[in-house]
């Protein structure tokens, strides 16, 4: 499982949050996935939970959407 180190807010350095979930519509669909991982907060506390990410092909319809004006 991917450690990643969070500020007190559970931000990482990127900017990214964790409180979002793919639906499972967009999972079953192959355009995201919900990857597990674990937050380390600066007081030493872990927290495991997920991130939702776009795979490939969420990106490649997602660019296919913006490139033909269709609202996402």
């Amino acid at each position: 499982m991917k450690e990643i180190q969070v500020d007190r807010h559970g931000v990482s350095a990127e900017g990214d949050t964790f409180d979002l979930v793919a639906s499972p519509d967009a999972v079953d669909a192959g355009l995201m996935v919900n990857e597990p991982v674990t937050l380390i907060y600066p007081d030493g506390r872990r927290v495991n939970t997920t991130q939702a990410k776009i795979t490939k092909l969420g990106m490649t319809i997602a660019a296919s959407q913006m490139a033909a004006g269709k609202p996402h």
